[in-house]
């Protein structure tokens, strides 16, 4: 449920760019909504494997665990790999691509080619306890990130 949607008055004249900012919550979040709507290719980078935080990485987490096999949607997760997420990993791998990056970066799912989505991390002290995230499905936007990804 979103609390809050803020959009951004530079983007606002860009109807495929949305930025927006939500209250953080323990229920199904935004990014899992956008998740299910995917039907071929899911292309994520994250920075962080977890399934406790709320966070695209526990989104994603529930997508997986509930998303239809008969779809086949292919799933390819690029991530740091280390001995304390070793064993998400191995779990991941079994059913998915996941690769392994020492390039930082900041989360974010590209969908079916068509709508990328990138969760902005909070330096903001007054946003604590916010997630705020950009969409845009800008064609040409999302096929540059694509080729970023690959």
């Amino acid at each position: 449920m979103i609390i809050v949607i803020a959009v951004d008055p530079i983007l606002e004249g860009f109807d495929d760019f949305q930025l927006t900012t939500n209250k953080k919550s323990s229920k199904g979040s935004r990014d899992s909504n956008f998740l299910r709507d995917a039907t071929n290719t899911v292309d994520c980078y994250l920075s962080q494997l977890s399934k406790s935080e709320s966070t695209l990485s526990n989104s994603l987490f529930e997508f997986l665990k509930t998303a239809d096999k008969k779809k086949k949607i292919r799933v390819r997760l690029l991530t740091p790999i280390n001995p304390e997420n070793i064993q998400i990993v191995k779990e991941l791998a079994r059913q998915f691509s996941v690769y392994h990056t020492d390039a930082p970066g900041a989360d974010f799912c590209i969908i079916d080619g068509a709508l990328y989505f990138y969760d902005i991390e909070n330096s903001n002290d007054e946003m604590v306890g916010y997630h705020r995230q950009l969409l845009s499905k800008n064609l040409s936007f999302v096929k540059l990130q694509q080729a970023l990804f690959e």
